[in-house]
């Protein structure tokens, strides 16, 4: 049984909300059906059976209901952990599956490197595929706000004599901003590593921005 405090009007039938108990100011304890999920503060509109209920039904669970895929985009600014002098940046685009505790994308990056050795600079534009998966430690149904996890990726690089090869993880969260938004700004700070022709280096994902619309 689930327990939510609303505003309702008296004078309206409560259809298929039970209502557990009244209080003074229109104010109620109510027993929500099966599978209907809220958020504190969530209004609910509640009529006498005609078919704007039905309407209002369906939008009180649209987030749950639309969040099985979703587009995402990002930028990040990856620092190498090497004795070079680094400046990069990426953009990264991909499509994923969410299942509410977990989320699968493959996507595209786009990154530019410039570094210094010494007296030595160089310049480089890569194209990587990247598999990511996230964990999240609540539920990502369209009950929550903010969903915070654990995220994992993988990547691959086609460079000059070889096979660029990337993994890492980190932390995540997704802060959906507007209730009725389907869209989450998603946050994440990884710590990972690339292996090239046996050459091992580190990189610090500092922090990670980025954008995810569900639907």
């Amino acid at each position: 049984m689930t327990g939510l405090m609303v505003f309702i009007p008296f004078s309206l039938e409560a259809a298929s909300i039970k209502i557990l108990k009244k209080s003074k100011n229109n104010m109620a304890i109510v027993e929500l059906p099966r599978g209907m999920k809220v958020r504190p503060g969530q209004k609910i509109e509640i009529s006498d059976g005609s078919d704007s209920s039905a309407k209002n039904k369906s939008q009180s669970s649209m987030n749950s209901s639309s969040r099985k895929n979703y587009l995402s985009l990002g930028v990040t600014a990856p620092k190498e952990l090497t004795g070079a002098k680094t400046f990069s940046w990426g953009f990264n685009v991909g499509y994923g599956w969410n299942s509410g505790s977990f989320e699968f994308d493959p996507g595209i990056t786009i990154a530019r490197t410039s570094a210094t050795v010494g007296e030595l600079s160089a310049s480089s534009t890569t194209i990587a595929g990247v598999l990511s998966a996230d964990y999240n430690f609540t539920a990502n149904d369209g009950s929550e706000t903010f969903v915070p996890g654990l995220t994992a990726y993988g990547s691959f690089t086609k460079i000059t004599g070889g096979t660029l090869l990337g993994y890492g993880g980190g932390l995540v969260g997704k802060f959906f901003v507007f209730d009725t938004s389907p869209t989450a700004i998603r946050v994440s700070s990884t710590i990972g590593g690339s292996l090239s022709a046996g050459v091992l280096s580190l990189t610090l994902n500092l922090l990670t921005v980025g954008l995810q619309t569900y639907f």
